[in-house]
């Protein structure tokens, strides 16, 4: 009898709990798009003016903060650090950096279709690329929402290419871009921009492997440009150089003392 009344009040109780995770349900939902809770495809031509697509929140999430962070990832999976950025209410956040936080009002707004995130795409963006919208409670890891965006044809054909040496061309001219270890063997890098237009302005970044840009420099087209050791610690890093606001070359490097 008495181990009868146990599992008549396990069952009473898994019946109660059922409901509350119900309650919780949280997803992305493209706006004029399908009801996909995990993956939505787009090709580019469907996107508004600008290259942008626009979100919102359905489920039955109690209105309460959340994080939300834009990763984007390449074929392999590693950390692509293109320009797409997501817009929310006046807050800008950049793929891959920062992470927008969203007062409950905002959630609120957001599932009764008051409020929309702008998610701005950039056409240099590789077609192979995955964008990945997570919505976290503050201080959580675990997302409680999620969606990958795929979007076909982002950059224009005959644009921009590169080969399996990592040489990247613009406008069809192949350029080749220089990156290696100095031959002072300190952990500095050379840059070899000659094959370059000279005086042609770009910038060089480097990201750490959390996709954070820990330093900046600009870059003329035409010269050979050294970064010393000193400048991060000792580490691997992406190198991301543009010229003329176009992405030449996107790499890994071991730097720093």
């Amino acid at each position: 009898m008495r181990i009868a009344k146990s599992i008549l009040a396990s069952l009473l109780l898994s019946s109660l709990l059922l409901p509350c995770r119900a309650e919780r349900e949280l997803f992305f939902t493209v706006v004029g798009g399908n009801d996909s809770k995990t993956q939505y495809s787009v090709k580019k031509s469907e996107l508004s003016e600008g290259g942008h697509l626009f979100f919102t929140l359905n489920g039955t999430f109690p209105a309460q903060p959340i994080e939300v962070r834009l990763i984007v990832k390449d074929k392999y999976g590693a950390p692509s650090f293109q320009k797409a950025k997501l817009s929310l209410n006046g807050l800008t956040i950049t793929a891959n950096q920062e992470s927008m936080s969203v007062p409950a009002k905002i959630v609120s707004e957001l599932l009764s279709r008051k409020q929309y995130f702008t998610l701005s795409i950039p056409s240099s963006i590789p077609p192979d690329a995955t964008m990945s919208l997570i919505a976290t409670t503050p201080g959580s890891v675990n997302a409680i929402a999620s969606l990958d965006i795929l979007v076909e044809g982002l950059r224009t054909p005959g644009r921009e290419a590169y080969d399996i040496n990592e040489n990247f061309f613009l406008h069809v001219a192949p350029l080749r871009i220089g990156v290696y270890q100095s031959s002072t063997d300190d952990g500095s890098v050379t840059i070899d921009l000659q094959n370059v237009p000279q005086g042609n302005a770009g910038t060089l970044e480097l990201i750490d492997l959390l996709g954070v840009t820990v330093h900046t420099q600009s870059l003329i087209g035409g010269t050979k440009v050294q970064i010393p050791a000193r400048t991060v610690k000792r580490g691997l890093y992406f190198i991301r150089i543009s010229i003329e606001d176009s992405p030449l070359y996107t790499g890994r490097i071991l730097m720093g003392n």
